[in-house]
């Protein structure tokens, strides 16, 4: 209903054109529009025509044809000339290098990977925390900080003889550590009616 609604008002706007645009105007234009198609379907075979109607061909209730319309093609792509700079050749001696960073120390790249672990595993991102650990501990194998934590990603991923080979580790280490003593935590497991 609404698209013939439409079609209506498009209609009336067509036929009423843009000068005449009050209701009124549009009104009466559709009404003798309907009035004349109506005229023609209903005058007898071979009787004259109205003034202003059309042939029953003409008078079919097809919308009123669209102002002509001319379409513009784009032209062909323009090379931006001016936009677009010419490679400039500059002598080796004048580019400046980028500086290599230092490298870094065993303590400092140490530091960095148990970062980055700690923040994956506290993200839930536990096999990349756990490569993290891995390396770690190939960077530092007699910490027992890196072995309880290195136990702990390969517990979340369930590489349980992994992880018991680094908790157990950790323990032979530093027996009297907090390092060790969440190692034999985690080593008993979940007890008996605690969940």
């Amino acid at each position: 209903m609404a698209q013939f609604v439409l079609a209506l008002a498009v209609g009336a706007y067509l036929l009423a054109g843009p000068e005449a645009l009050n209701a009124s105007a549009i009104e009466r234009k559709v009404v003798e529009w309907f009035v004349r198609a109506r005229a023609v379907d209903q005058a007898p075979a071979g009787a004259p025509k109205p003034p202003g109607s059309r042939s029953s061909e003409e008078a079919s209730p097809r919308p009123p044809q669209a102002r002509e319309m001319v379409a513009v093609r784009p032209s062909a792509p323009q090379r931006l000339q001016a936009s677009r700079p010419s490679p400039v050749r500059r002598p080796a001696t004048a580019a400046s290098p980028r500086p290599t960073p230092a490298p870094l120390s065993p303590q400092q790249y140490l530091r960095r990977l148990m970062r980055e672990g700690y923040e994956l595993y506290q993200g839930g991102w536990y096999g990349p925390a756990l490569a993290r650990y891995r390396e770690a501990a190939r960077v530092s194998p007699e910490s027992a900080t890196v072995q309880l934590w290195y136990g702990r990603a390969a517990l979340k991923v369930g590489r349980i003889d992994e992880a018991r080979a680094a908790l157990e580790r950790a323990i032979a280490l530093a027996p009297a550590s907090d390092a060790a003593r969440e190692a034999r935590v985690l080593l008993e497991g979940p007890r008996e009616g605690t969940r």
